[in-house]
């Protein structure tokens, strides 16, 4: 189960920051640390991302209204975790946006975020 405290994203930087300087995210450590965090091992090769990275989920709500936050970081060396992109949704859209609604308790739906 996973029940980030509402402190997570204090770190996240402004939403649409357009300059240079605190607006923009600051380490995740913080964050990394009020999340359920899934890491690979370091990676042999460069990795270039090229266009809008996307996960695939399966979730179940225990209850009615729920969100997501979905972060790609890069984790350096020295611990520091830099963000690299972001998307969050509103699971009561999960069946478009035009239709919100409750959720299913318990049922099994499945997600793509980008």
């Amino acid at each position: 189960m996973i029940s980030s405290p509402q402190t997570c994203g204090l770190d996240s930087g402004e939403y649409c920051a357009i300059w240079l300087g605190p607006e923009l995210p600051g380490d995740q450590r913080i964050d990394d640390a009020q999340s359920a965090c899934f890491t690979t091992g370091e990676l042999s090769n460069q990795l270039d991302i090229v266009g809008a990275p996307k996960v695939k989920l399966k979730l179940r709500s225990s209850t009615y209204t729920a969100q997501i936050a979905v972060r790609l970081n890069h984790i350096h060396p020295d611990g520091a975790s830099t963000r690299i992109t972001y998307g969050v949704f509103n699971l009561g859209h999960v069946d478009g946006h035009d239709t919100p609604r409750r959720l299913k308790r318990v049922k099994l739906f499945q997600l793509s975020l980008i």
